[in-house]
């Protein structure tokens, strides 16, 4: 999770923080981080948190950068018909990912232009197979979790969803994940 001021003052809707406020609420982070979380989640629901006079202004640069990560919960189901029909429809890859101590954790996260299905998260550059000329072909309902916790910056949107809460929430499905990314490996490279 992100927790910079410019984060924290978005999220708990303030103008300013000062070091002493931030120093209370980060303590408080770090001592619960599924608290912030829940927050940051309820936030998103209760509000569409895009900014199109932005996006269109920056034209799509973290589109640009990395396609964005799905959770669990952006899937009706976690089964391997469910990851399937959702690979088929050709726009999810699954990731491989490193963890600290160079442990690979699996995700799904939004296939990018010209990527393969098993695809490693140390590439960027990548443009999402969603970005077009005129922005996000998905609707804000339809785009995944990592899509949703953007916050928009002028400068670079800040993910709220980062990799590390991405890879805790895929954890539960590694098995799964792990012989789908084989499978797919080993098709793509017959």
């Amino acid at each position: 999770m992100d927790y910079s001021k410019e984060t924290l003052c978005k999220v708990y809707g303030l103008t300013e923080l000062t070091d002493e406020a931030f120093s209370d609420i980060l303590k408080d982070l770090l001592e619960n981080p599924e608290r912030y979380r829940r927050k940051v989640l309820s936030l998103y629901k209760q509000k569409e948190q895009t900014n199109s006079e932005l996006c269109a202004k920056c034209k799509g640069k973290c589109c640009k950068l990395a396609p964005c990560h799905l959770a669990p919960s952006d899937l009706p189901k976690i089964s391997l018909i469910t990851i399937i029909k959702e690979i088929k429809k050709g726009h999810i890859s699954i990731v491989k990912t490193l963890k600290s101590g160079w442990e690979p954790v699996y995700i799904l996260r939004i296939r990018g232009r010209g990527r393969p299905i098993s695809d490693v998260a140390s590439v960027w550059g990548i443009e999402c197979s969603y970005l077009t000329e005129n922005g996000c072909e998905l609707s804000y309902a339809k785009r995944p979790l990592g899509a949703k916790l953007l916050i928009p910056n002028a400068e670079r949107c800040i993910s709220v969803y980062d990799i590390s809460t991405c890879q805790v929430d895929w954890l539960p499905y590694q098995e799964l994940l792990k012989s789908l990314y084989i499978f797919y490996k080993i098709v793509s490279f017959n």
